[in-house]
Order: C-alpha cells, then structure tokens, then sequence
C-alpha cells in the first residue's frame, strides 16, 4: 500500500470507536441542513455538537471538544431565542463567540487552536440569525475552517462530515435561494 495512503488509512482505524461517533455526528447535522427553519437547524445542532464534543475529546483534540460542549449549551439557549426574553438578549452570541476563543486560549495546540474558535463564531452567527440564507453562508464558512481543523486533529470522519456538510449546504442553496422552493411544514 503506498506510503501516503497508510498515513490517512491508519490513523483512521487506530480511532475507529471515535471515528465512529463522528459518524453519528455526520448524520445529524446534514439533516440539519436540510431544513428551511431555524428552529430544526438549532434543534439538530445541540444533538450533532454532543455526539461531536464525545468524538474530538476521544481523539485528543480538545479545543474542539470543549468548544463543542459550549456549542450544545449555546444551541440549547439559541433554540428558544424569541419564545423567551432571556433567550433573545443579544449579548448570547458575544458570550459564546468570546468563550470559543477563551477556550482556544486554555487549550492551545498552537495557531491550530484559532481555527476551532472562529468556526466557532461562524455557527454561532448562523443559529442566531433568523435569515436561513444568512446562516447556510456561516455555516458554509465554519465547515471550510473545521475541514482544516479536523484534518490535522486526525478526525477523518469530522472532514467527512464538513466536506458532506458544503455539498448539503450546497444543495439547500440551490432549493431555498436559487429555486426558491418552499420547505413543507
């Protein structure tokens, strides 16, 4: 088996339990994306972010794990933005953007660890906006940095799921902003 092949093959089943969870985490958040409504995207994201911090702290990549355990309470906070007036203070997405990259801070693995942090910011835009084609865009942004980020962590599922996670985007951009065509209720 050529060399560089073994590089990426190994890893992957040296990690299998985590890789496997990741895949789990794959699953949900391409559902999420295809939805027209804020309120599923969020529903399906604290799901994704649990199973995502359970995959990154099993392959040592904790600024992604710790960050994604923010993510499921920012997701749990952001879903009931505009049902209560606690939810819908605007100061929620500078706490949680401002806690990734404390995170980042506490949990350095060098330049690396910025990458997490601002995909970070990205989601949070994105599940605090109330325009789903103003979020598709962040979200698009956070999977090009988590692409990165996950490559070089080893989570080979994680880059799965973000390169998926473009062409889900991709395809929900075509549906909802080309075509206009109207999600069913």
């Amino acid at each position: 088996m050529p060399e560089i092949l073994k590089a990426f093959i190994d890893p992957f089943f040296d990690n299998l339990p985590a890789q496997l969870v990741g895949v789990a985490a794959l699953l949900i958040i391409i559902i999420s994306y295809q939805f027209n409504d804020r309120k599923h995207i969020v529903f399906l994201q604290f799901f994704s972010g649990i199973f995502f911090s359970i995959h990154y702290l099993m392959l040592g990549a904790a600024t992604g794990g710790i960050i994604n355990v923010i993510g499921v309470i920012r997701a749990a906070v952001f879903y009931y933005k505009g049902k209560y007036k606690w939810s819908s203070v605007a100061f929620w997405p500078i706490l949680f953007s401002a806690s990734g990259f404390v995170i980042a801070v506490f949990t350095w693995q060098g330049a690396l660890s910025l990458l997490p942090a601002v995909a970070f910011t990205c989601t949070g835009i994105a599940l605090w906006t109330q325009n789903p084609r103003i979020s598709r865009i962040f979200f698009m942004s956070s999977s090009v940095l988590f692409i990165i980020y996950n490559f070089v962590s080893t989570s080979y599922s994680g880059v799965v799921t973000e390169l998926i996670a473009i062409c889900s985007l991709l395809i929900a951009v075509v549906r909802f902003d080309i075509l206009k065509l109207q999600d069913k209720k």
